[in-house]
Protein backbone atom coordinates (compact mmCIF):
# COMPACT_ATOMS: atom_id res chain seq x y z
CA UNK A 1 0.00 0.00 0.00
CA UNK A 2 1.09 3.14 -0.61
CA UNK A 3 2.00 5.05 2.32
CA UNK A 4 0.11 8.62 2.60
CA UNK A 5 3.33 10.74 2.66
CA UNK A 6 4.13 9.70 -0.24
CA UNK A 7 0.88 10.66 -2.03
CA UNK A 8 0.80 14.33 -0.36
CA UNK A 9 4.36 14.77 -1.00
CA UNK A 10 3.11 14.23 -4.93
CA UNK A 11 0.39 16.43 -4.31
CA UNK A 12 2.38 18.69 -2.57
CA UNK A 13 4.88 18.78 -5.82
CA UNK A 14 2.02 19.49 -8.20
CA UNK A 15 0.64 21.85 -6.51
CA UNK A 16 3.99 23.89 -6.33
CA UNK A 17 4.61 23.75 -9.87
CA UNK A 18 1.59 26.09 -10.43
CA UNK A 19 3.09 28.47 -7.90
CA UNK A 20 4.95 31.32 -8.87
CA UNK A 21 5.81 31.82 -4.76
CA UNK A 22 6.30 29.66 -2.40
CA UNK A 23 8.39 29.22 0.86
CA UNK A 24 7.98 26.95 4.00
CA UNK A 25 8.37 29.23 7.20
CA UNK A 26 11.87 29.90 8.28
CA UNK A 27 13.39 29.14 11.52
CA UNK A 28 15.04 32.48 11.63
CA UNK A 29 14.01 36.02 12.79
CA UNK A 30 12.00 36.42 10.10
CA UNK A 31 9.56 33.51 11.04
CA UNK A 32 7.12 35.94 13.05
CA UNK A 33 6.66 37.73 9.79
CA UNK A 34 6.17 35.70 7.78
CA UNK A 35 3.72 33.51 10.03
CA UNK A 36 1.67 36.48 10.75
CA UNK A 37 0.60 37.48 6.97
CA UNK A 38 3.14 40.25 6.80
CA UNK A 39 4.60 38.80 3.32
CA UNK A 40 1.60 37.78 0.94
CA UNK A 41 3.89 35.80 -1.22
CA UNK A 42 4.43 32.80 1.96
CA UNK A 43 1.03 30.60 0.66
CA UNK A 44 2.70 27.39 2.25
CA UNK A 45 2.74 26.85 6.20
CA UNK A 46 5.52 24.20 8.05
CA UNK A 47 4.83 24.41 11.55
CA UNK A 48 5.64 20.36 12.03
CA UNK A 49 7.63 19.12 15.30
CA UNK A 50 7.04 22.41 17.00
CA UNK A 51 5.45 21.20 20.62
CA UNK A 52 2.24 22.88 19.67
CA UNK A 53 -0.59 22.47 21.79
CA UNK A 54 -3.59 24.26 20.19
CA UNK A 55 -4.04 25.49 16.57
CA UNK A 56 -2.75 28.53 15.20
CA UNK A 57 -4.85 31.66 15.33
CA UNK A 58 -6.46 31.90 11.93
CA UNK A 59 -6.84 35.76 12.05
CA UNK A 60 -2.80 35.57 12.34
CA UNK A 61 -2.06 33.60 9.53
CA UNK A 62 -2.16 34.58 5.94
CA UNK A 63 -5.50 34.14 4.27
CA UNK A 64 -3.96 32.95 1.25
CA UNK A 65 -2.71 29.93 2.67
CA UNK A 66 -3.08 27.29 0.71
CA UNK A 67 -0.92 24.22 2.58
CA UNK A 68 -1.07 24.20 6.25
CA UNK A 69 1.68 21.72 7.71
CA UNK A 70 1.06 20.86 11.51
CA UNK A 71 1.64 17.34 11.71
CA UNK A 72 3.69 15.95 15.15
CA UNK A 73 2.70 18.68 17.67
CA UNK A 74 0.64 18.25 20.58
CA UNK A 75 -2.24 19.78 19.67
CA UNK A 76 -5.48 18.92 21.60
CA UNK A 77 -7.08 22.35 21.59
CA UNK A 78 -9.22 23.10 19.21
CA UNK A 79 -10.21 26.46 20.51
CA UNK A 80 -8.33 28.19 17.85
CA UNK A 81 -10.24 27.28 14.86
CA UNK A 82 -9.08 27.69 10.94
CA UNK A 83 -12.29 28.70 9.61
CA UNK A 84 -11.34 31.63 7.89
CA UNK A 85 -8.67 30.25 5.80
CA UNK A 86 -10.47 29.63 3.09
CA UNK A 87 -7.91 29.30 0.73
CA UNK A 88 -6.42 26.43 2.18
CA UNK A 89 -6.13 23.08 0.13
CA UNK A 90 -3.57 20.81 2.32
CA UNK A 91 -4.03 20.55 5.79
CA UNK A 92 -1.47 17.99 7.91
CA UNK A 93 -2.91 17.62 11.26
CA UNK A 94 -1.30 14.74 12.08
CA UNK A 95 0.08 12.77 15.09
CA UNK A 96 -1.68 15.23 17.30
CA UNK A 97 -3.96 14.85 19.83
CA UNK A 98 -7.08 15.61 18.09
CA UNK A 99 -10.70 14.58 18.97
CA UNK A 100 -12.63 16.09 16.13
CA UNK A 101 -12.86 18.03 12.99
CA UNK A 102 -14.80 20.85 13.89
CA UNK A 103 -12.08 23.45 13.20
CA UNK A 104 -12.39 22.84 9.46
CA UNK A 105 -12.48 26.21 7.25
CA UNK A 106 -15.75 27.46 6.84
CA UNK A 107 -15.96 27.66 3.24
CA UNK A 108 -13.68 24.73 3.01
CA UNK A 109 -11.59 24.16 -0.20
CA UNK A 110 -9.72 21.48 1.09
CA UNK A 111 -8.38 18.98 -1.62
CA UNK A 112 -6.34 16.78 1.01
CA UNK A 113 -6.50 16.18 4.51
CA UNK A 114 -4.96 14.43 6.35
CA UNK A 115 -5.40 14.05 10.17
CA UNK A 116 -4.15 10.61 11.21
CA UNK A 117 -3.02 9.44 14.49
CA UNK A 118 -4.90 11.33 16.52
CA UNK A 119 -7.88 10.61 18.54
CA UNK A 120 -10.48 11.54 16.97
CA UNK A 121 -14.32 9.78 17.26
CA UNK A 122 -16.76 12.19 16.32
CA UNK A 123 -16.61 12.80 12.36
CA UNK A 124 -20.16 14.53 12.11
CA UNK A 125 -20.64 18.08 10.87
CA UNK A 126 -17.58 19.74 9.30
CA UNK A 127 -16.73 17.22 6.22
CA UNK A 128 -20.32 18.45 4.76
CA UNK A 129 -18.83 21.35 4.04
CA UNK A 130 -15.50 19.98 2.33
CA UNK A 131 -16.70 19.33 -1.02
CA UNK A 132 -13.93 19.15 -3.01
CA UNK A 133 -11.92 17.48 -0.86
CA UNK A 134 -10.08 14.68 -2.94
CA UNK A 135 -7.98 12.55 -0.02
CA UNK A 136 -9.01 11.77 3.83
CA UNK A 137 -6.69 10.24 5.37
CA UNK A 138 -8.37 9.07 8.97
CA UNK A 139 -5.87 6.15 9.53
CA UNK A 140 -5.42 5.20 13.28
CA UNK A 141 -8.07 7.32 15.24
CA UNK A 142 -11.53 6.19 16.96
CA UNK A 143 -13.77 6.17 14.66
CA UNK A 144 -16.17 3.14 15.25
CA UNK A 145 -19.38 4.08 12.91
CA UNK A 146 -20.36 5.23 9.27
CA UNK A 147 -23.35 6.63 8.23
CA UNK A 148 -24.60 7.85 5.27
CA UNK A 149 -24.42 11.64 6.35
CA UNK A 150 -20.77 11.68 7.11
CA UNK A 151 -19.32 11.54 3.29
CA UNK A 152 -22.55 12.91 1.65
CA UNK A 153 -21.42 15.83 0.59
CA UNK A 154 -17.49 14.46 -0.41
CA UNK A 155 -18.27 13.14 -4.15
CA UNK A 156 -14.88 14.23 -5.06
CA UNK A 157 -13.27 11.83 -2.56
CA UNK A 158 -10.75 9.93 -4.56
CA UNK A 159 -9.08 8.14 -1.67
CA UNK A 160 -10.36 7.22 1.93
CA UNK A 161 -7.81 5.78 4.23
CA UNK A 162 -10.00 4.39 7.40
CA UNK A 163 -7.56 1.78 9.03
CA UNK A 164 -6.83 1.18 12.01
CA UNK A 165 -9.72 2.75 13.93
CA UNK A 166 -12.70 0.94 16.06
CA UNK A 167 -14.85 0.65 13.35
CA UNK A 168 -17.69 -1.98 14.38
CA UNK A 169 -20.61 -0.41 11.88
CA UNK A 170 -20.81 0.86 8.31
CA UNK A 171 -24.09 1.95 7.11
CA UNK A 172 -25.57 0.59 3.28
CA UNK A 173 -25.07 4.16 1.63
CA UNK A 174 -22.07 4.89 3.54
CA UNK A 175 -20.14 5.01 0.69
CA UNK A 176 -23.65 5.99 -2.12
CA UNK A 177 -22.29 9.20 -3.38
CA UNK A 178 -18.37 8.45 -4.10
CA UNK A 179 -18.53 7.70 -7.63
CA UNK A 180 -15.30 8.50 -7.78
CA UNK A 181 -13.07 6.93 -4.99
CA UNK A 182 -10.56 4.71 -5.94
CA UNK A 183 -9.04 3.43 -3.30
CA UNK A 184 -10.52 2.23 0.05
CA UNK A 185 -8.89 1.10 2.70
CA UNK A 186 -10.54 -0.09 6.15
CA UNK A 187 -7.38 -2.71 7.39
CA UNK A 188 -7.55 -3.39 10.91
CA UNK A 189 -10.92 -2.63 12.05
CA UNK A 190 -13.78 -4.52 14.40
CA UNK A 191 -15.97 -5.38 10.95
CA UNK A 192 -17.61 -8.53 11.27
CA UNK A 193 -20.44 -7.96 8.32
CA UNK A 194 -20.79 -5.45 5.94
CA UNK A 195 -24.31 -4.80 4.70
CA UNK A 196 -25.08 -5.83 1.30
CA UNK A 197 -25.15 -3.13 -1.37
CA UNK A 198 -23.09 -0.90 -0.19
CA UNK A 199 -20.36 -0.96 -2.81
CA UNK A 200 -23.03 0.05 -5.34
CA UNK A 201 -21.78 3.42 -6.07
CA UNK A 202 -17.99 3.00 -5.99
CA UNK A 203 -17.81 2.56 -10.08
CA UNK A 204 -14.33 4.03 -10.18
CA UNK A 205 -12.78 1.54 -7.48
CA UNK A 206 -9.51 0.35 -7.67
CA UNK A 207 -7.86 -1.00 -4.34
CA UNK A 208 -10.09 -1.89 -1.54
CA UNK A 209 -8.20 -3.21 1.34
CA UNK A 210 -9.96 -5.04 4.51
CA UNK A 211 -7.10 -6.81 5.68
CA UNK A 212 -7.37 -8.18 9.22
CA UNK A 213 -11.27 -7.51 10.45
CA UNK A 214 -13.49 -10.10 11.39
CA UNK A 215 -15.24 -10.82 8.03
CA UNK A 216 -16.99 -14.05 7.98
CA UNK A 217 -18.57 -13.45 4.23
CA UNK A 218 -16.76 -12.25 0.87
CA UNK A 219 -18.91 -9.32 0.12
CA UNK A 220 -20.37 -8.95 -3.39
CA UNK A 221 -18.44 -6.17 -5.54
CA UNK A 222 -20.20 -6.86 -8.64
CA UNK A 223 -21.12 -3.16 -9.27
CA UNK A 224 -17.79 -1.92 -8.74
CA UNK A 225 -15.75 -4.77 -10.47
CA UNK A 226 -14.97 -2.41 -13.55
CA UNK A 227 -11.90 -1.03 -12.66
CA UNK A 228 -10.83 -3.06 -9.50
CA UNK A 229 -7.10 -4.45 -9.30
CA UNK A 230 -7.17 -5.38 -5.80
CA UNK A 231 -9.75 -6.67 -2.94
CA UNK A 232 -7.72 -8.13 -0.18
CA UNK A 233 -9.59 -9.64 2.73
CA UNK A 234 -6.73 -11.30 4.54
CA UNK A 235 -6.67 -12.27 7.91
CA UNK A 236 -10.57 -12.55 8.27
CA UNK A 237 -12.84 -15.59 9.07
CA UNK A 238 -13.87 -16.28 5.64
CA UNK A 239 -14.60 -19.71 5.49
CA UNK A 240 -17.22 -20.14 2.96
CA UNK A 241 -16.80 -17.03 0.10
CA UNK A 242 -20.17 -17.43 -2.01
CA UNK A 243 -20.05 -18.60 -5.25
CA UNK A 244 -22.01 -15.21 -6.50
CA UNK A 245 -19.16 -13.47 -4.69
CA UNK A 246 -16.44 -15.31 -6.53
CA UNK A 247 -17.84 -15.41 -9.45
CA UNK A 248 -18.48 -11.56 -9.81
CA UNK A 249 -14.55 -10.87 -8.91
CA UNK A 250 -13.20 -13.46 -11.43
CA UNK A 251 -15.42 -12.78 -14.21
CA UNK A 252 -13.78 -9.23 -14.36
CA UNK A 253 -11.87 -7.57 -17.41
CA UNK A 254 -9.57 -5.41 -15.04
CA UNK A 255 -7.45 -8.04 -13.82
CA UNK A 256 -8.32 -7.85 -10.44
CA UNK A 257 -6.35 -9.96 -7.68
CA UNK A 258 -8.22 -11.22 -4.49
CA UNK A 259 -6.13 -11.90 -1.30
CA UNK A 260 -7.84 -14.43 0.67
CA UNK A 261 -4.79 -15.54 3.02
CA UNK A 262 -5.39 -16.55 6.33
CA UNK A 263 -9.10 -17.61 5.85
CA UNK A 264 -10.45 -20.95 7.11
CA UNK A 265 -11.86 -21.63 3.73
CA UNK A 266 -12.80 -25.10 2.96
CA UNK A 267 -11.61 -26.32 -0.74
CA UNK A 268 -15.21 -27.39 -0.95
CA UNK A 269 -16.43 -24.00 -0.65
CA UNK A 270 -14.06 -23.29 -4.18
CA UNK A 271 -15.78 -26.30 -5.40
CA UNK A 272 -17.29 -24.97 -8.96
CA UNK A 273 -13.84 -22.71 -9.30
CA UNK A 274 -12.20 -25.40 -9.16
CA UNK A 275 -13.86 -27.79 -11.50
CA UNK A 276 -14.02 -24.45 -14.07
CA UNK A 277 -12.15 -25.41 -17.31
CA UNK A 278 -10.99 -22.01 -17.80
CA UNK A 279 -10.05 -21.97 -14.09
CA UNK A 280 -6.29 -22.71 -13.92
CA UNK A 281 -4.90 -23.71 -10.27
CA UNK A 282 -1.42 -22.84 -9.69
CA UNK A 283 0.59 -23.73 -6.82
CA UNK A 284 3.14 -20.28 -6.37
CA UNK A 285 6.37 -22.00 -6.70
CA UNK A 286 8.09 -19.29 -4.41
CA UNK A 287 5.90 -20.04 -1.53
CA UNK A 288 5.25 -23.24 -1.04
CA UNK A 289 2.30 -22.59 1.32
CA UNK A 290 0.05 -20.57 -1.13
CA UNK A 291 -2.00 -21.17 -3.78
CA UNK A 292 -3.58 -19.47 -6.65
CA UNK A 293 -6.18 -19.59 -8.60
CA UNK A 294 -6.25 -17.99 -12.21
CA UNK A 295 -9.01 -16.95 -14.38
CA UNK A 296 -8.33 -15.02 -17.24
CA UNK A 297 -6.92 -11.79 -15.67
CA UNK A 298 -8.35 -11.86 -12.25
CA UNK A 299 -5.91 -14.38 -9.46
CA UNK A 300 -7.61 -15.54 -6.36
CA UNK A 301 -4.90 -16.08 -3.86
CA UNK A 302 -5.41 -18.62 -1.27
CA UNK A 303 -2.91 -19.72 1.88
CA UNK A 304 -3.08 -23.50 2.17
CA UNK A 305 -2.02 -23.98 5.42
CA UNK A 306 -5.76 -22.06 6.37
CA UNK A 307 -7.54 -23.93 3.81
CA UNK A 308 -6.19 -27.13 3.92
CA UNK A 309 -4.71 -26.80 8.11
CA UNK A 310 -1.73 -26.05 9.47
CA UNK A 311 1.77 -27.15 8.04
CA UNK A 312 -0.21 -27.99 5.16
CA UNK A 313 1.91 -27.94 1.97
CA UNK A 314 1.64 -28.33 -2.08
CA UNK A 315 1.16 -31.94 -2.42
CA UNK A 316 -2.10 -31.01 0.28
CA UNK A 317 -3.00 -27.84 -1.67
CA UNK A 318 -2.92 -30.23 -5.06
CA UNK A 319 -5.20 -33.16 -3.38
CA UNK A 320 -7.68 -30.81 -1.91
CA UNK A 321 -8.21 -29.02 -5.50
CA UNK A 322 -8.90 -32.66 -6.78
CA UNK A 323 -10.90 -33.58 -3.95
CA UNK A 324 -13.01 -30.54 -4.61
CA UNK A 325 -13.52 -30.53 -8.22
CA UNK A 326 -14.32 -34.37 -8.12
CA UNK A 327 -16.84 -33.38 -5.88
CA UNK A 328 -19.26 -31.20 -8.06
Amino acid sequence: MPCFSCITVAYLLCVASSKSHAEKVPRGEDRQNIMFGLNANVIEIDMRFEGLTQLPNASLLNPRTKVLLLAANNISSTTSELRTLASLEVLNVSRNRLRSLRFLPEPCSLRVLDASENVIADLTGPLQTCTELELLNLTRNEVSSLDGELLARTASLKSLYLSYNKLRSVSRDAFATLSQLEDLYLNGNELRELPDGLFRGLHALKRLWMNGNRLSALPLLDACCAHLKWALFNNNAIATPSAAALRALMASDAGVNVGLYNNPIRPAALRWVLAARDVERVVDEANCACGRLRRASATVYICVATACGVGADVDDWVVAVREAAAAV
